[in-house]
Protein backbone atom coordinates (compact mmCIF):
# COMPACT_ATOMS: atom_id res chain seq x y z
CA UNK A 1 0.00 0.00 0.00
CA UNK A 2 2.39 2.13 -1.18
CA UNK A 3 4.21 2.24 2.39
CA UNK A 4 1.65 4.09 4.45
CA UNK A 5 0.14 3.37 7.47
CA UNK A 6 -3.44 2.87 6.77
CA UNK A 7 -3.63 -0.49 8.63
CA UNK A 8 -5.16 -0.90 12.26
CA UNK A 9 -1.57 -1.92 13.02
CA UNK A 10 0.18 0.07 11.36
CA UNK A 11 -1.41 3.30 13.29
CA UNK A 12 -1.41 1.60 16.65
CA UNK A 13 2.41 1.18 16.42
CA UNK A 14 2.49 5.22 15.18
CA UNK A 15 0.76 6.26 18.32
CA UNK A 16 2.76 4.00 20.88
CA UNK A 17 4.97 6.59 23.02
CA UNK A 18 5.81 8.06 26.17
CA UNK A 19 3.09 9.44 27.13
CA UNK A 20 3.62 10.97 30.45
CA UNK A 21 1.58 12.76 32.55
CA UNK A 22 2.72 15.94 32.55
CA UNK A 23 2.86 16.23 28.98
CA UNK A 24 -0.46 15.16 28.45
CA UNK A 25 -1.53 17.65 30.36
CA UNK A 26 0.18 20.71 28.85
CA UNK A 27 -1.15 19.04 25.63
CA UNK A 28 -4.68 19.77 26.73
CA UNK A 29 -3.92 23.00 28.31
CA UNK A 30 -2.28 23.93 24.78
CA UNK A 31 -5.64 22.74 23.12
CA UNK A 32 -7.94 24.57 25.13
CA UNK A 33 -6.30 27.99 24.47
CA UNK A 34 -6.29 26.93 20.89
CA UNK A 35 -9.92 26.81 20.91
CA UNK A 36 -10.32 29.66 22.87
CA UNK A 37 -7.94 31.70 20.59
CA UNK A 38 -10.10 30.15 17.37
CA UNK A 39 -13.52 31.41 19.17
CA UNK A 40 -12.12 35.10 19.89
CA UNK A 41 -10.55 35.35 16.23
CA UNK A 42 -14.23 34.31 15.13
CA UNK A 43 -15.81 36.85 17.30
CA UNK A 44 -13.09 39.83 16.24
CA UNK A 45 -13.80 38.77 12.44
CA UNK A 46 -17.37 39.22 12.91
CA UNK A 47 -16.69 43.18 14.47
CA UNK A 48 -14.35 43.83 11.32
CA UNK A 49 -16.88 41.93 8.79
CA UNK A 50 -19.53 44.59 10.56
CA UNK A 51 -17.51 47.35 10.48
CA UNK A 52 -16.64 47.36 6.99
CA UNK A 53 -20.30 47.01 6.13
CA UNK A 54 -20.58 50.63 7.09
CA UNK A 55 -18.17 51.77 4.79
CA UNK A 56 -19.60 53.99 1.94
CA UNK A 57 -18.42 52.06 -1.22
CA UNK A 58 -15.96 54.53 -3.33
CA UNK A 59 -15.96 52.77 -6.51
CA UNK A 60 -18.69 51.77 -8.87
CA UNK A 61 -16.46 48.16 -9.30
CA UNK A 62 -17.64 45.17 -7.41
CA UNK A 63 -15.34 44.42 -5.12
CA UNK A 64 -13.12 41.02 -5.22
CA UNK A 65 -14.37 37.80 -4.81
CA UNK A 66 -12.67 35.75 -1.98
CA UNK A 67 -12.63 32.53 -0.81
CA UNK A 68 -13.43 31.91 3.10
CA UNK A 69 -10.61 29.46 4.39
Amino acid sequence: MNGSPTCDTDIAKALTGDYRVEHLFVLKQELNLYEVYQKEIAAIDIEIEKCLANFEPKTEEEPPITSNH
